[in-house]
């Protein structure tokens, strides 16, 4: 009878591609053993025994009894659990009542495609002064432009946007004295020079309301298509009242005629550069992630260049 049930042991834990040795064919006949398992259930323990050992990060081919102690262990220590709390259920201790004001706060990520624990803008914009204020030499003399976003909170959501609530950046326009709280779009003159920026989702916009996008068309033809459709137009949305309301009385705010020197379109699209008709136009791409991306322009060049910046796990 014992020599039937190694050779069964053993065939079970060679269809799992696993030899055993003497120390661990005993320690798997004690298991049995000490369960008092017999007959046809012998088969199936032993193949839920010789799973949950492959399972294991440092599994070895040859079964490692301090392993298979340790999952034994493991599949005990579930039994268990799963006994007590068949014992011990009571719907009434599953049954719970969420008041809204006590639900935690958690708001999806657009740009992450998640949700992401809120996190109180005031505190974050203190820090950011207190960051910029660990740099005298950098909080005296640089200017610190904030163009509000999509999401970003202002008097109003059409466009023109309206600039960032004072309330929202008190300590850091305190502790930084250039901050410039920008209207979205806004406009930079640099001696001669125009720059415009403006912080849209146009390139989604845009496919999403346009005829046809062929099939093998590539990023870079739409990244174009996108620059054409805005210069051409000379308007910074190419788009109808009723996808993209516009304050009426505003709209000229929204004209590129004549075109600026250069254009920011600060959208979450993947970043790139076109020089079209005299106008260099660029998008920094969304700041988050490992691998942070940003542009640096050069007046003197009237031109942009990529910044790429990695961060490791510690920081």
């Amino acid at each position: 009878m014992a020599d039937d049930r190694q050779r069964t042991i053993i065939k079970v834990f060679r269809k799992f591609s696993n030899s055993l040795g003497p120390d661990a064919l005993k320690l798997v006949e004690d298991i049995l053993d000490q369960h008092e398992i017999t007959g046809p259930e012998i088969e199936i323990s032993l193949e839920l025994l010789a799973k949950e050992y492959n399972k294991q990060d440092d599994a070895t081919m040859k079964v490692s009894p301090a392993v298979l102690r340790r999952v034994h262990e493991s599949l005990q220590d579930q039994g268990d659990r799963t006994q007590i709390e068949k014992e011990l259920i009571d719907p009434e201790s599953h049954l719970y009542f969420i008041d809204a004001f006590e639900m935690p706060r958690w708001t999806w990520s657009a740009e992450r495609g998640a949700f992401d624990k809120h996190v109180s803008v005031t505190d974050n914009f203190e820090a950011l002064a207190d960051l910029i204020a660990a740099y005298p030499s950098i909080a005296r003399s640089t200017h610190f432009v904030f163009v509000p976003g999509p999401l970003d909170m202002t008097v109003n959501a059409v466009l023109p946007r309206r600039p960032l609530l004072s309330s929202l950046v008190g300590r850091l326009k305190t502790k930084v004295p250039k901050v410039h709280l920008a209207t979205n779009p806004c406009r930079i003159k640099f001696f001669d020079q125009e720059i415009v920026i403006f912080r849209e989702d146009l390139m989604s916009k845009l496919l999403r309301n346009v005829v046809g996008v062929k099939p093998d068309v590539k990023s870079e033809d739409l990244k174009r298509f996108l620059v054409q459709s805005i210069l051409d137009q000379s308007h910074l949305c190419p788009l109808t009242v009723n996808i993209q309301p516009v304050l009426s009385d505003y709209d000229h705010t929204l004209r590129l005629y004549p075109l600026p020197t250069t254009l920011v379109l600060a959208d979450k699209y993947e970043s790139y550069k076109v020089t079209y008709t005299g106008c260099h136009v660029f998008n920094p791409g969304s700041f988050i992630g490992k691998v942070l991306t940003f542009y640096t322009y050069t007046p003197a060049e009237i031109n942009s260049e990529e910044c790429i910046m990695s961060m490791d796990e510690g920081d």
